[in-house]
Order: C-alpha cells, then sequence, then structure tokens
C-alpha cells in the first residue's frame, strides 16, 4: 500500500495519468481498459502474482514499458521477468531519480 501511494503521489506530482491498482486481477482489468505508455508492476501482490501479471500484460501489448519492482529481486528472478518481457527492474528501495529515469 506504501509503494502504490508512493508512486501515485510521484508521477501526479510529475503530471503523469495514473491508474493504481491494489491487486493483479485489477491491474489487468485496467490495462485492457486503457492504453499506457508504461506499466510499474509489483512481483508481489494481492491476487495473482507479478509474474502473472506480466505474462497477461505482453499478451495484450507487446509495445508497453513495463518495470518490475520488487524487494525481493534476485539474479534469478529478474532473468526470468527480462525472459518474460519485462523491460527492466528496479530493487526495493529506491529513489525519485531511479523512478523518473524509467520514462524518459
Amino acid at each position: 500500500k506504501n509503494i502504490l501511494e508512493f508512486f501515485t503521489s510521484l508521477l501526479d506530482t510529475n503530471e503523469y495519468s495514473v491508474f493504481p491498482c491494489s491487486s493483479g486481477e485489477e491491474g489487468i482489468a485496467v490495462f485492457k481498459e486503457n492504453d499506457f505508455d508504461t506499466v510499474f508492476l509489483d512481483i508481489k501482490l494481492p491476487g495473482i502474482g507479478g509474474l502473472e501479471v506480466l505474462k497477461a500484460i505482453r499478451l495484450l501489448n507487446r509495445n508497453v514499458r513495463i518495470i518490475i519492482i520488487s524487494g525481493l529481486m534476485t539474479k534469478e528472478l529478474a532473468k526470468t521477468a527480462l525472459q518474460m518481457g519485462a523491460n527492466s527492474c528496479i530493487l526495493k528501495p529506491f529513489g525519485i531519480k531511479e523512478i523518473m529515469s524509467h520514462l524518459q
């Protein structure tokens, strides 16, 4: 919840359109109804997990930029996410500059 609030506040403040979702299922539903340039996706989510959401998003849109975030990132997990179509991975904790660099 804190990460979701942080992202929403940061991106709203920088005039990005933000669609915060609190579960994997909600994220997929919102993604189906909107056009996005970038998705920040946590690995650990209520409901279906981030890798399953990543797979579903990639089936819907091959071009959207997907940045995986995780506090539990291992080299193996990062490699799996990248092989599944993530564009990059960010390890928690992270800073504002790191997040904003992924939007340029």
